[in-house]
Parts: structure tokens; C-alpha cells; sequence
């Protein structure tokens, strides 16, 4: 188990790519323009990020456990402008959080899938309604609106094989305006956790 920085990473990706594999579809009309496409792409932030701060998080990323003073020693500085800088980049929403990272196999039979969701419309408050459902399940641990032939990519980590199947099948009839989706269960992790490729 390693202890790291969660970081904010924006840019301009495109369509994503749709793979062949195990999946499960449910069909409904033909898709149109992604949600997405409708309300804007991503957000950019204007805050200035100089070599050290750099420096700084990619030492975070790697352990975000060090001291303040080790974090100093590793990027040059004394401690007291090395914590301004953190604190700096924690203010301005750079870093957002601490957390631990776990081996699942080690917890239980978790099973990880990724859903692709398509919408049967893409008037907002549609979209506001199902996006508010799914971030009351705690198994839905990444959501992420996209561009292309559909509209949300959702990570759900659950109990027993059939735990993601399941946790769609309670949003597909709760009748939030799903017109069709496709699960894909993860049946292994070649790279896992990866830092952000910080430059700099």
C-alpha cells in the first residue's frame, strides 16, 4: 500500500476509442452528438507552474508521505518556502487530496468494469438528474462525461463478478433516461496508478 498526491490533470483529448472485448450492450435509439459536445469541453487553469513546483509534484505523486523537509532536500529549497509552494498549489486546486492506494485482491472478490452511457436525450437537467444518481453509489468511483458516439465513461468497483452488472441494472431501472450502455469487465491491469507525466 503506498500513500501518494492526487493532482488535477486537464487537456484537450479526443474521441475516445471504442475496443472489442467482453461487454454487454442495451440498445435503444441511434446516438447523436455527445453530451459533451453539447455543454463544452475541458476547463483550463491559468495558475502559473514553474521547474520546482514541478519538481514538487512529481515527488508527491511518488510518495506522498515525505516530510516537508525530505520534499525540500529533494527539490532544492529550505523548508519554509517549500511548504509555501505546496500550500500554494493546495490553494490554487493543483493538489487535491492525499489518499492511500490498496491492493483489492488482498480486500475481497472486487471485480473493477468500465460502462460506456449513452443518454436517450441531452437537455441538461436530464443529465444533471442521472448524473446525480450515479454519484449516490458508492461503487461508481470514476464518472466522466465524454465526447463522442456516447456520453459518460463510469468506472464501478464492486463485490463478486456480478456486482457491476447488477449496480447498471439498478440505474437502468430507475428509469433516468438511459437509452443504452455497455459494461466491460477488467480482467487484468498492465499498468496500474501511473503518475501524471509532469514535465518540466
Amino acid at each position: 500500500m503506498g500513500k501518494v498526491a492526487r493532482l488535477v490533470g486537464r487537456s484537450n483529448i479526443g474521441p475516445p476509442v471504442h475496443r472489442s472485448g467482453l461487454g454487454r450492450r442495451r440498445e435503444g435509439a441511434a446516438p447523436g452528438h455527445g453530451i459533451a459536445e453539447i455543454f463544452g469541453g475541458p476547463v483550463t487553469t491559468a495558475m502559473k507552474i514553474d521547474r520546482i513546483d514541478l519538481k514538487i509534484l512529481r515527488k508527491l505523486q511518488a510518495d506522498g508521505r515525505t516530510s516537508n523537509v525530505q520534499l525540500a532536500e529533494a527539490v532544492g529549497l529550505s523548508a519554509s518556502p517549500c511548504l509555501a509552494r505546496v500550500k500554494r498549489l493546495e490553494a490554487a486546486g493543483v493538489i487535491i487530496g492525499y489518499e492511500a492506494q490498496f491492493d483489492l485482491a488482498k480486500l475481497g472478490s472486487f471485480v473493477t468494469a468500465y460502462v460506456q452511457i449513452t443518454l436517450k436525450n441531452h437537455r441538461r437537467a436530464e443529465a444533471q438528474r442521472f448524473e446525480k444518481a450515479a454519484a449516490r453509489i458508492r461503487e461508481v468511483v470514476e464518472f466522466h462525461m465524454v465526447n463522442g458516439k456516447f456520453d459518460y465513461l463510469m468506472k464501478i468497483v464492486a463485490i463478486g463478478y456480478d456486482g457491476p452488472a447488477r449496480i447498471l441494472e439498478d440505474l437502468w431501472q430507475a428509469d433516468l433516461g438511459i437509452q443504452s450502455y455497455s459494461i466491460f469487465i477488467v480482467s487484468g491491469t498492465p499498468i496500474r496508478n501511473r503518475p501524471l507525466p509532469i514535465d518540466g
